[in-house]
Formats: C-alpha cells, structure tokens, sequence
C-alpha cells in the first residue's frame, strides 16, 4: 500500500509566516462577505462566473471602504488555493487596478543626508546626556545611521544581531576596510537568496559600529527596543527637531540613501544590486531627486535653525568616544534574557 503523503508540506513554506497570515486574512474576508450574502449564490466552476463572483467581492469592499491591501490578498489566496483559476483571473485583477489608480499616490519620502546626520547626532546627544535614557538614543541614533547606509528595510534594520556584523576587526575582513552586514531570510529572498548582504564603507560608521558592538555576545540584537517603538522614538526625535510635517519614517532611510546615490551619479543597475530590489520598476518608487529637494524646502525656520546649528556639530559623528559603550549604559536585561535562553 503506498505511504500517503502528507499534503502541502513544501508549499506552505514557501512564504514567509507574515505573508501566510495576510493571505489568511484575506481569505477570512472573502468568506465572510461570501456568506453573508442572502441567499449565497451558487456558483459554477466557469471562469466566467468565478470573475463575476470575485469582481463583485472587490466592488463591495471598495464600497464599504475596505483596505486595499487585504482585497489584494484574498485574491491571492484564491489563487493559491485553486490553482486551476491562476492566470485566468484577468477581469478582476483589472477591477483591482482600477481601484488602485483611484488611490492617492503617496510613495515613501527619501531623508536628504543633512537630516540623517543631524538626526543621528541628535539622537547621540540625547543618549549622553541623559543616563537613564542612553540604552535606548545611542543604539537608536546608530541604527538609524545603519539603516542609511546599509539600505536596510526597517525590518530588516530591527532584526541584527552581532553574529551579522561582518567587521574590519575581524582579521578575515582587515584587508577590506568594510562593513559587511549579513541579512538572513529577507523579505526578497525568493529572489536573491536566503542570504545577502550589503557592504558599508563609511569609516565614520564603521567606528561608531565598531564600539558599539564591541563585547556584544553574538546572539544579542542591536536595537534595545521594539520595531513599533523605534517608529514612536523616531516620530517624537522630528517632533522636538520641528521636523515632523516632514512624512519621514523608517522606510524613508532606505528611499534617501538610493535617491543619494541616484543623485550622486551611480547607475540604476548598481543602486538595483546595492540596495536587492528586485526589479527595476520597484526602485523607481524609491528616487525621487525632486520629493528628496522638497524636503529640505518644506522645512519651517525652526526646523531649518536647529539643522543647520547642529549641522555646525556634525565633526563629533568622527569618531567615538574613547571609554567603551559599557561606561554609558547597560544592557543587562538583554543579557540575562540571552543567558537564560542558552540555558533552556
């Protein structure tokens, strides 16, 4: 008798478990609007009707208002689920479409290098000054430098540990003089692999990285705080800079630096491979020379003082201070949570 096979194994690894949970979502949301018709219709295995059905589902959620996002998923999910309608869905694809070009355009808005660096030394001079709050502006401002650098996805920024920092203390690397930040499991990865990574070469931030992760155990994480709280430090440090009518988020690290080299003169190809885009139509959402200007012009006076005086600051982001990390702040909660771990 043949052994049964146990279905579904490989293919519902395939995508990331944040992924599988939209599509679970939205195949929630495509059962619930189907059974709350009255009466649920009937429906033939036709392709024709599976459109009609579908392009009504997408019709009632733009109606009611319903996130794009999640439509797009429940669509995804019938695909998924029932092979045999894939590539045939073209109606309701053109439906969803037209929802979108009724969207509001909004695209990420890149962060010009004076308001990184300004950012980052605030955020530095935050966490000296204040010990009770160090661990959490000084790992912070860093991160935010990084994430510059590195074209880090916020993810994917939140998720390094010591073990993916490639130094040039490191005696394999010396000859180098780089940083090569290791990114496991990206969001990309169906595309460039399980494991990539992206080499940094500013000296100033090799330094700072270097004294920051001195002394780290390999499994402890760079970010002392949570994803969601990263974005409320970053949104109350533009706040205090007068900054905040800006739009700038964590994603905007990565749109600044790509619109920075774009603007620098490097071509599109080394800023597609440099920053793993997958395709070329996806990174043209990231350069925009002329969104990056209109930042720095909707500046209010305010904003535009405080920048340019710490701008007048911007030689203490050198190099780091002579004592070690451990002389300004802990992190002995990490720590004991990572012993405690390597015991269980």
């Amino acid at each position: 008798m043949a052994k049964t096979r146990k279905k579904g194994t490989l293919r519902s690894t395939v995508y990331s478990t944040a992924y599988q949970q939209r599509l679970l979502a939205g195949t929630q949301l495509l059962l619930q609007w189907y059974w709350s018709l009255k009466p649920a219709p009937v429906v033939t295995g036709t392709i024709a009707n599976i459109n009609e059905l579908l392009i009504d589902f997408v019709e009632s959620m733009y109606v009611g208002r319903a996130q794009l996002y999640l439509v797009v998923h429940a669509i995804l999910a019938f695909e998924k689920n029932f092979l045999d309608y894939k590539g045939h869905l073209g109606p309701t694809w053109d439906t969803i479409f037209s929802w979108k070009m009724r969207v509001k355009f909004s695209t990420r808005v890149p962060i010009p290098p004076q308001i990184l660096l300004t950012l980052v030394l605030y955020c530095l001079m935050k966490g000296f000054r204040s010990p009770q709050e160090a661990k959490i502006w000084i790992p912070f401002g860093l991160q935010l430098w990084l994430g510059f650098e590195g074209l880090l996805r916020p993810g994917e920024l939140h998720k390094l540990c010591r073990r993916h920092l490639g130094l040039p203390s490191n005696v394999a690397l010396a000859f180098a003089r780089c940083l090569v930040v290791l990114l496991t499991d990206p969001k990309n990865r169906r595309a460039f692999g399980r494991c990539q990574t992206t080499v940094i070469r500013d000296e100033s931030l090799i330094a700072w990285i270097e004294w920051f992760s001195a002394g780290l155990p390999m499994n402890a994480r760079l970010a002392t705080v949570s994803l969601p709280k990263m974005r409320v430090l970053l949104q109350q440090a533009l706040a205090e800079l007068h900054l905040s009518k800006l739009g700038l988020t964590l994603a905007s690290l990565r749109a600044g630096k790509a619109t920075l080299m774009y603007m620098s003169g490097e071509s599109i190809g080394r800023i597609r491979i440099a920053g793993r885009w997958k395709s070329l139509a996806s990174l043209e959402h990231y350069i925009q020379e002329a969104s990056s200007m209109s930042v720095l012009n909707s500046m209010g006076a305010r904003g535009t003082d405080i920048v340019q005086e710490l701008m007048s600051q911007l030689h203490l982001l050198e190099r780091p201070p002579a004592q070690p990390w451990q002389a300004f702040f802990s992190r002995s909660a990490q720590f004991t949570r990572l012993r405690n771990l390597k015991k269980l």
